[in-house]
């Protein structure tokens, strides 16, 4: 992870600026800590968007950021190590997790065709999926890329499959027909495809690690909460709050504003499938209030 400060060019006083990006790292400091990310302060750096300065080239003389001395943005991106296959937990390796971002009827609805990207794991033609949060298991009968039919796909894939009602029965699975009805309906999107034996984690409630953004009134315990995960939304309220100490440490809080740092408890309407750890995005979260978002964050707990 890579951080970059911008707005600076809004400062009109030269010697002003470079305190202000080492304000601004200071006062990320404890969410990133908190969060695990604490390193990212580590390759922290001034951009201007308006004159493109510091993104792929070095600050010019009598720029804006002509003070800083260090590494461009493109430096540090052309700098990180990308999972690979020498790696334990390749993304291809990890349990697969498919995010669904479309859901609809096929051929007279005997069918269910679904698309999205695979976070995570690989999906083949015939393999028996769990969909999630339905709890429903899928016989994938057809994988589509770009248009053509494939045998299997893997991370970072956008993939169209056709799925097929398959029921557990004595061990084995078997065919129930291809009828979806009563059954393959209640996969909606935002679901998530996962291997029966190794499902995503869903709940009604989670706790995440958060930093409210651009929030006009207070988070407040009780309040409406709007919560995307991926594709997926759902509507609840907020729960308890804790704001975080410049120690890292959290405390009960009455709110929490603007700019500050903490966790909130969000209560659903209906379960969401969420993943705190690994490579799938399951745990980013943002928070959105009439149309604004107002909160991002990480998921740190969930429970039904």
């Amino acid at each position: 992870m890579a951080l970059a400060v911008t707005k600076l060019d809004t400062i009109a006083d030269d010697s002003e600026r470079e305190a202000r990006f080492r304000h601004v790292c200071d006062r990320l400091r404890p969410f990133l800590k908190s969060i695990g990310l604490a390193d990212a302060l580590d390759r922290a750096v001034p951009v201007c968007a308006v004159e493109g300065g510091n993104v792929v080239r070095a600050p010019e003389p009598g720029s804006v950021l002509a003070w800083w001395k260090g590494p461009t943005f493109l430096d540090l991106v052309e700098g990180f190590e990308l999972p690979g296959s020498s790696e334990p937990a390749a993304l291809d390796a990890l349990p697969l997790r498919l995010p669904l971002v479309d859901v609809q009827l096929r051929h007279g609805g005997k069918l269910l065709g679904v698309a999205g990207k695979i976070a995570q794991g690989g999906v083949r033609k015939g393999d028996v999926l769990l969909a999630a949060p339905a709890n429903v298991r899928a016989r994938v009968k057809e994988v589509v890329v770009d248009g053509q039919p494939w045998d299997a796909a893997g991370a970072g894939e956008h993939v169209q499959l056709v799925l097929g009602v398959a029921e557990e029965s004595g061990g084995a699975v078997r065919e129930e027909g291809e009828s979806v009805e009563g059954t393959l309906l209640g996969v909606q999107p935002g679901a998530v495809l996962c291997p029966p034996q190794a499902p995503v984690i869903w709940g009604s409630r989670c706790r995440a690690r958060v930093i409210v953004s651009d929030a006009p009134l207070p988070l407040l315990p009780g309040q409406d909460a709007a919560v995307y995960c991926q594709a997926a939304t759902g509507e609840g309220r907020y729960g308890r709050l804790w704001k975080a100490a410049l120690d890292g440490s959290l405390k009960p809080a009455r709110f929490l504003t603007q700019g500050q740092q903490g966790e909130v408890e969000i209560l659903l309407a209906r379960p969401i499938c969420f993943e705190p750890a690994g490579g799938s995005g399951l745990g980013r979260i943002a928070l959105r209030d009439g149309g604004r978002t107002v909160a991002v964050g990480v998921v740190a707990e969930v429970s039904s």
